[in-house]
């Protein structure tokens, strides 16, 4: 997960072109928590290795000019399986 801390009159705008990309699986927007929680903008990046996705993400940053903005990367430790909705 790559979150991003973008100014609120342009995150639209960048999350559609964050959206857009190859290899972005899943780009949304959620309100920050401050004052623990700066991050606005939201997406999913998938690959084999860290270094892999590492790369993709900085390749991303700087060809879109986002390397004013503050961001971070979460790594996940366990793979999850995604289904479907289920209802009880």
């Amino acid at each position: 997960m790559l979150v991003h801390d973008i100014p609120d009159a342009s995150v639209s705008a960048i999350g559609e072109r964050l959206a857009c990309e190859s290899g972005v699986n899943l780009c949304y927007r959620r309100p920050r928590v401050p004052p623990t929680w700066r991050y606005n903008l939201f997406c999913m990046i998938h690959g084999q290795a860290r270094a892999e996705v590492e790369a993709r993400i900085a390749e991303l940053r700087a060809r879109l000019q986002l390397t004013d903005y503050a961001h971070a990367v979460l790594f996940s430790l366990t793979r999850f399986k995604q289904r479907g909705a289920r209802y009880a």
